[in-house]
């Protein structure tokens, strides 16, 4: 199990997740009736571009954990606990009335993890040829029946292949002729991936009274929340707007080498202030690693807790999720491209080029690295090469004038003068394109300004009548100091600020409002002052995103 944990993490691992299934909702309304019944916006993603999201049940607890992936406007796969794929439907099925559209599960489809950082070559001799962005999808032209979906849910590049059941063998062949030295991924090693990545199991780690915002970020990543309604949606609203949870989940550094079991109690001066869930020896991390739900008070990262095991105190440090993560693909290609870009200031344009290979491989459609190798080949005089770099960069953004403009140079050189003189004249039309574009959308801004702002007056006479009536409306104050603060009114925004605090001393989102509102009006004491009780509350109540955030604007006021 640990070594090939380790040598997956090293390599590339591959391996059945049988404990996933997939279900088909296909029709005209499919996508329609999921964006009305989940909690993620369908309606702002892009092609091929899936979500990870939940259903809820009507008081905001935690169902089913779910991979959306809109294949079309007419067909949409789920990936859902096998287990609980047909509970999955029934449960849709009773809020489907005349919506034009069927529903099953598809058992023809097996689940494959493939997690490594060998994993983009692989892909790409694969011919899956988008970028690695969270939860992209799409067919393998080398393989076009199966599907990859990239998800990076055990902490390093990765995620899952959709294969038909009865063309694994093949397609494993066909893995195994790209990279030799694929390691096998057994249940028992990608449960060790799965906690050390900080993912949550459903009925392990959750129970039916989780709720959704008690996963932490993870769960913030499952919902917008500026879409339309949908089952649960009045509590996910309190609880953003409330800024805060009881409890959270949190990842465990756990001293020695005993592995807890499940439900071990957390304990602070005798009390229980929370319970551990799956737990394992970490072959990456060398320690005891586990998942847990602790009171908000004690959930900041770096805190030390102890476990109640077998009548002793074993120590434990709090860390935030995921407890294992290597940089993405896209942070990987910025390295590689900046690491060449300092190749190529020393004249070393081999190895820019070789590096900017690599960055290309991280993220396909990097097009400032496609340039830079365009130009390092150019400097090389190796102009046929350089002109079909930059007509691939014309391909991966076709809109960028200096893609045409370089190709114009590299062209000439060639002696293709009329080719050339075509490509500087579709550099010009960009240019020009691009600078009547910017204006068009300037004056769009501008209007779209005006409307939200006539908007957020007429919101700001609803929350002054509320205050008429209760000037210690907590809400109606906070959502007066957040529009006044929207609209730059900042010195306005102060008091209903302190008025929000006043009432609610706890409210750390309304003292990081507060701070930034006395930050923006000049009044820097009081800003601090505002910031630093801020950070103090947050930390009594364990909410780490407005104490991260005041913490940074404490600096930068010391700076």
């Amino acid at each position: 199990m640990f070594s090939s944990t380790l040598e997956a993490r090293r390599s590339a691992g591959l391996g059945p997740n049988p404990s996933l299934g997939v279900v088909c909702f296909q029709g005209p309304d499919a996508l329609s009736f999921l964006q009305n019944q989940l909690p993620a916006d369908f309606d702002a993603l892009s092609p091929g571009q899936g979500v990870r999201t939940a259903r809820l049940e009507r008081r905001g607890r935690l169902r089913f954990m779910l991979t959306v992936l809109p294949k079309s406007k007419d067909e949409v796969w789920v990936l859902v606990d096998t287990g609980e794929a047909q509970a999955f439907l029934d449960d849709l099925e009773l809020f489907h009335i005349r919506e034009d559209f069927e529903m099953k599960v598809l058992p023809e489809l097996s689940v494959l993890e493939f997690h490594g950082p060998r994993v983009p070559v692989v892909l790409k001799g694969l011919g899956f040829e988008r970028a690695l962005d969270p939860f992209a999808f799409g067919a393998l032209s080398s393989f076009p029946s199966a599907l990859f979906v990239y998800d990076p849910w055990a902490g390093d590049v990765g995620g899952r292949f959709l294969v038909l059941s009865a063309e694994l063998a093949p397609f494993t062949e066909k893995l195994r002729g790209l990279e030799p030295d694929l390691v096998e991924l057994h249940d028992d090693a990608l449960e060790v991936m799965r906690i050390e990545g900080g993912h949550p199991k459903l009925g392990v780690d959750t129970s039916e009274k989780t709720l959704l915002q008690e996963l932490g970020p993870l769960g913030e990543t499952m919902v917008s929340h500026t879409k339309g309604c949908y089952l649960g949606q009045e509590t996910v609203a309190r609880v953003h707007a409330r800024g805060q949870v009881n409890r959270q989940l949190v990842g465990l550094l756990i001293e020695g080498e005993a592995v807890p079991e499940l439900g071990t109690l957390i304990v602070h001066d005798e009390s229980a202030v929370g319970e551990v869930k799956s737990a394992v020896h970490s072959p990456s991390l060398r320690k005891v690693v586990g998942l847990a739900f602790l009171r908000s008070a004690f959930s900041e990262p770096g805190r030390t807790v102890y476990l109640k095991m077998d009548g002793d105190l074993v120590a434990a440090t709090v860390a935030e999720l995921p407890l294992y993560r290597v940089p993405g693909p896209k942070e990987q290609s910025r390295k590689l491209y900046m690491d060449g870009l300092e190749a190529f200031k020393n004249d070393n344009f081999e190895g820019a080029i070789r590096l900017f290979e690599k960055s290309l491989l991280m993220d396909p459609n990097f097009g400032d690295a496609v340039e830079a190798m365009g130009v390092s080949q150019e400097r090389l005089g190796r102009i046929d090469e350089a002109v079909e770099t930059m007509q691939m960069l014309a391909d991966v953004d076709p809109n960028n004038p200096m893609s045409w403009t370089n190709l114009s140079r590299y062209l000439a050189q060639q002696g293709k003068i009329e080719e050339a003189e075509e490509a500087k004249g579709k550099a010009l039309y960009l240019s020009w394109k691009r600078d009547a574009g910017e204006a068009a959308a300037k004056k769009k801004q501008e209007e779209d300004n005006a409307q939200a702002r006539a908007q957020m007056e007429e919101r700001l006479e609803l929350f002054q009548q509320v205050l008429e009536i209760d000037p210690d409306d907590t809400v109606a104050n906070f959502g007066m100091g957040k529009l006044l603060s929207d609209l730059e009114r900042y010195e306005d925004a102060v008091d209903p600020l302190r008025n929000a605090v006043r009432v609610q001393p706890d409210y750390s989102a309304a003292y990081n409002l507060l701070g930034t509102a006395l930050m923006r009006a000049d009044r820097t004491e009081e800003a601090r002052a505002a910031f630093e009780k801020g950070v103090e509350v947050a930390t009594k109540k364990g909410d780490l995103m407005p104490k991260r955030d005041m913490q940074q604007k404490l600096e930068r006021l010391s700076s």
